[in-house]
């Protein structure tokens, strides 16, 4: 019985140190994605050494959710919390002293969003408008499961657009890129929502198409069904 209760005191101390938040400081050695499986994303792990030489993996986020890309010998600093398989799920990172906040509090990832749920968005010719804008925020709505950002237009209008699926994109665009976006404009509860149709990433200087002009997703093509097929506004 004494055996039992003292292997239990151990492991309810094992469980309370890997519950704990950590911060760890050091040089990257290596970078790769991984499958984040509880939300099926890829998600970039580094293994990083510090200062006593140990080597620690911590996994981050989306590689489009940072602002910069992440490379061997970057100085990199990770405040966060050990998982089962010893990896440190990172909240907070520090990359070159650039911060960024990837988790919650609740280590819910900030990548991910519910909004409330929209009624369907078709995309409507009529309200097609051009712009350029900068990406403040990516992330995956999680009721279409496609890739929407907060884009911040030349002056200084906010708008939420809706682009494709992250699988889609293949990392083509992240936080900060200026862009130049045609789309459909539909009203939302409390947004306006850009439909994109066609972006154009003055980073890479690369064009995405992203649906036909009559507004059919071009992801549909590639067996990737997430979204209503336009349809005509209909008359008041």
């Amino acid at each position: 019985m004494k055996a039992l209760t003292s292997l239990m005191i151990i492991l309810a101390g094992v469980s309370f140190l890997a519950a704990q938040e950590v911060e760890v400081e050091g040089e990257i050695v290596e970078v790769k994605t991984v499958i984040d499986p509880k939300h099926d994303v890829e998600i970039i792990e580094v293994k990083m050494q510090i200062e006593d030489g140990t080597l620690v993996r911590a996994q981050l986020s989306p590689k489009w959710y940072l602002g910069t890309d992440v490379h061997r010998y970057h100085t990199i600093a990770v405040k966060g919390q050990y998982d089962e398989k010893n990896r440190l799920v990172a909240r907070e990172i520090e990359i070159n002293t650039v911060p960024y906040q990837i988790r919650s509090k609740d280590y819910e990832p900030l990548w991910l969003r519910m909004q409330i749920r929209d009624r369907d968005f078709y995309y409507n010719k009529e309200t097609e408008r051009e712009m350029k804008a900068k990406i403040e925020e990516l992330y995956i709505d999680e009721n279409s499961h496609l890739m929407e950002a907060v884009i911040q237009s030349e002056d200084g209008m906010r708008y939420r657009a809706r682009i494709a699926p992250v699988q889609y994109l293949e990392n083509r665009l992240r936080v900060g890129d200026n862009i130049e976006i045609i789309g459909s404009e539909v009203k939302a509860e409390k947004d306006v929502v850009i439909l994109g149709r066609e972006i154009k990433n003055l980073r890479t200087q690369k064009d995405i198409m992203l649906r036909n002009t009559e507004g059919f997703p071009d992801w549909r093509e590639e067996g990737m069904e997430f979204e209503q097929p336009p349809a005509e506004p209909e008359e008041e």
